[in-house]
């Protein structure tokens, strides 16, 4: 089956293993013309003294072909800090941003608000925001594991580097982006060559392999892993080494997984059983988040629903959404007919109303073939208080 799954801009700093939660539209209300703004549906935790690195993305209409000015910064909560700022994202330029979010050693435990402000060259404005959560930096919850030091063991004159603590999985086919950081003593002012490479296993490719970081350069460094469609199903490690310019050099590993690109374990989507036919490579399936989808009162989230069709199913499908169990939450569209040609993921607006009740909803998607039989899956909504 040709699986097409939403990528919700996965930097694999593993905080960012979340969906993402749309800007209300930009630019303009004109179909094709406007953008959203994507920034994780989830808390981003970041330790006291932490730097964490998160993903946002620019969708644009298929007609919108403006500059957009993006501005990142706090709106409840005071101390943390945003590198960079402010980006003026040209109409020609990538889709997907990334932004470093510094909590200093003495920032205040507990939740903080960002939101995300896009201003276009002409049009209206639009913003979201997103939840961030410092915690101590004892605390259990890291995406990170840190090698020996390095350089000197003379307190505040050495370094350290930190990868991904848990297994990163990548499909065959598939190139898969990683963050390292270089954690420098406050006394520790040399360059510093970082080597990675495949330390177990054969075939994956690296890129760079080799980086050169300046006494004065940023701390996080991004790796792309790739995996051919060839490479051997299993385990592999990747060793990282860091040589300074005088002193020890220092060095930790990481694991990483290939699985076959029809791997379900590796998807954020739940599939539904096989609608159309039950004929092998004539069906369609509907992909909806496995993860609760938390809801403020009187917020309005946007999710995505993948229709993932085999290769001769060529029918139009409408999907319906509805809520299976509880009462008052609307969609937006809450039906939709999609074409055989259209793109495999629709965004559905949920809206919880200001008096909506605090607790748990199912919600259920039914997608209705032109011909043969109907498909239903489901998944879950929380409530919450602002």
């Amino acid at each position: 089956m040709k699986k097409i799954i939403a990528t919700i801009v996965l930097s694999l700093v593993m905080s960012t293993m979340l969906y993402a939660t749309d800007s209300p539209k930009g630019g303009s209300m004109l179909k094709g013309e406007g953008f959203k703004i994507d920034v994780p549906t989830f808390d981003v935790k970041v330790k006291q003294g932490e730097t964490q690195t998160i993903d946002i993305q620019l969708q644009r209409g298929d007609s919108f072909k403006q500059d957009v000015t993006l501005e990142i910064k706090l709106s409840k909560g005071e101390g943390l800090t945003f590198d960079p700022a402010k980006i003026d994202v040209k109409a020609g330029d990538k889709s997907d941003l990334q932004f470093m979010i510094k909590a200093p050693k003495d920032a205040e435990l507990g939740g903080y608000m960002v939101s995300v402000t896009g201003t276009p060259t002409s049009g209206e404005a639009t913003s979201v925001e997103f939840g961030v959560e410092v915690v101590t930096p004892e605390a259990g919850y890291t995406m990170k594991s840190d090698s020996a030091q390095g350089g000197s063991t003379v307190k505040g004159e050495g370094f350290k580097i930190s990868v991904p603590a848990f297994e990163t999985k990548i499909k065959q086919g598939e190139t898969q982006s990683i963050a390292i950081s270089l954690k420098r003593g406050d006394a520790f002012k040399q360059d510093v060559k970082l080597e990675v490479k495949v330390s177990k296993g054969k075939g994956l490719i690296l890129d760079p392999a080799v980086f050169n970081i300046k006494a004065g350069d940023k701390a996080d460094v991004q790796v792309l892993i790739k995996a051919p469609k060839d490479a051997a199903i299993g385990d592999y490690k990747v060793s990282v080494t860091g040589t300074p310019t005088t002193g020890a050099a220092a060095s930790t590993e990481f694991k990483v997984k290939v699985v076959t690109p029809k791997d379900a374990g590796f998807t954020m989507k739940s599939d539904s059983p096989e609608g159309g036919s039950a004929v092998k490579g004539e069906g369609f399936k509907i992909g909806v988040p496995i993860f609760d989808t938390k809801i403020a009162q009187g917020e309005t989230k946007s999710i995505t629903i993948s229709l993932d069709r085999d290769d001769s199913f060529k029918q139009d499908v409408t999907l319906e959404v509805k809520l299976f169990k509880g009462e008052g939450l609307t969609f937006e569209p809450a039906k939709i007919l999609v074409k055989a040609s259209d793109k495999p993921d629709v965004l559905i607006g949920i809206n919880a109303p200001k008096d909506a009740a605090i607790g748990e909803y199912k919600v259920y998607v039914t997608g209705t073939p032109a011909t043969g039989e109907p498909t239903s899956t489901e998944f879950d909504v929380k409530v919450v208080a602002p």
